[in-house]
């Protein structure tokens, strides 16, 4: 599994913002140890066993959280999770781990607030349709993800593969490592993993020695290269013929409706014109969004705020808040306010705004085109015909 196939485990703490000294409040971590133990089966599955062991400092933490994608697999079951070695039901409470099917598989292990201390989070599950058909039965899989805010002190990989597999070569891991082998059983260490530093395994066996069956991904995946150069050239043709023909009626476009303008030297400025707002000048140039240069012209007057708070899984989230202060808009200000706020509505998540805008932008942009057109900046009756013409 090549692709972005998990993110890091999450580790979120709830914290008392009432007389909390800070520097008791500062918090760290980091994986003393991320193991995965990958046991590949004989239908081309595997099932997967990752054990991490957190050291943390200060606190408290609450939970921890692990993302698992099935990129490149033909899907991923939970199988079971434990803490510090004790199996856990499945639920939201302490003691509990919370699942998520689907893709990503999610997985929150729920724990009492813990400081100053160290937690081993186990996670097993099975990837099915693994192994690679080609001209051998390949695993490439990314056993450390790419993104993970901490460090890794020392990882190991074991890879286990069926009696009756094949090896061709030495399994290898994409950075520097040590190996060792007994039987069918492959052991790859590494130590010393920095932030968002991945590690990804890489086996290569005989052909048909572990499955003769092609997963569906990568079925499904060479059909698609398949037909992506099949239709390259028609593309190809396709895209000339319309830059020739659009080129024509572009020129003769442009005769009919050509006019003669005077334009007068361009005097440069060392400050821009302060009475031009940021969306008539994204309007203007064609921005295709100007309205957030809206939204931060009206927050740097103060009628607008932007605000950050703490969301689900300490995720950032972005609020936006409509100040109580009553000043003059402009028109096209207006219908931004009115588009983004319902009445007596004061504060929206800033995720929500292309919602919103999607069903209402004509409330701000139309507004904006008047006043080009007041300010001679646009020719209605051209747009008009070339509306008409494309």
């Amino acid at each position: 599994m090549i692709r972005k196939s998990a993110l890091p485990l999450i580790l979120a703490l709830a914290i008392s913002f009432s007389f909390v000294n800070p520097v008791l409040a500062a918090k760290s971590y980091y994986a003393e140890r991320f193991d995965v133990l990958i046991d590949l089966q004989e239908d081309g599955s595997a099932i997967v066993t990752e054990t991490v062991e957190f050291r943390f400092d200060g606190g408290p933490f609450t939970f921890a959280f692990r993302e698992i994608s099935a990129a490149e697999t033909d899907g991923i079951t939970f199988l079971d999770a434990s803490m510090d070695g004790v199996a856990m039901s499945q639920g939201t409470q302490a003691g509990q781990v919370e699942v998520e099917t689907g893709n990503p598989l999610k997985v929150t292990w729920h724990f009492p607030a813990a400081s100053d201390t160290a937690h081993v989070f186990t996670v097993r599950y099975r990837a099915e349709g693994v192994i690679r058909k080609g001209n051998a039965d390949a695993l490439i899989w990314r056993a450390i993800p790419e993104d993970h805010d901490y460090s890794i002190a020392h990882s190991t990989i074991t890879l286990i593969y069926p009696p009756n597999a094949t090896l061709l070569e030495q399994p290898t891991l994409s950075r520097e490592h040590e190996s060792a082998s007994t039987d069918n059983r492959i052991i790859l260490t590494q130590s010393g993993l920095a932030e968002d530093e991945d590690l990804i395994v890489t086996a290569r066996f005989s052909s048909n020695s572990l499955t003769q069956v092609k997963p569906q991904w990568q079925t499904q995946k060479e059909q698609a290269d398949a037909a992506s150069a099949k239709a390259l050239p028609i593309g190809f043709i396709a895209g000339i013929m319309t830059l020739i023909f659009g080129g024509l009626g572009l020129f003769t476009y442009a005769r009919a409706n050509g006019r003669d303008l005077n334009i007068s030297p361009a005097t440069p400025t060392p400050n821009p014109p302060a009475d031009i707002s940021p969306a008539i000048i994204g309007k203007l140039t064609g921005q295709p969004h100007s309205l957030m240069g809206a939204i931060f012209d009206l927050a740097a007057r103060n009628l607008l705020e932007v605000k950050e708070e703490k969301g689900i899984w300490g995720v950032k989230n972005y609020v936006l808040i409509r100040k109580e202060n009553i000043a003059a808009l402009q028109p096209h200000e207006q219908g931004l306010m009115n588009a983004l706020f319902k009445p007596n509505e004061m504060q929206i998540n800033m995720n929500e705004i292309a919602t919103k805008l999607a069903s209402k932008n004509k409330l701000f942009d139309e507004p904006l085109e008047q006043e080009l057109i007041q300010r001679g900046w646009l020719d209605a009756e051209r747009k008009q015909k070339r509306t008409v013409f494309w």
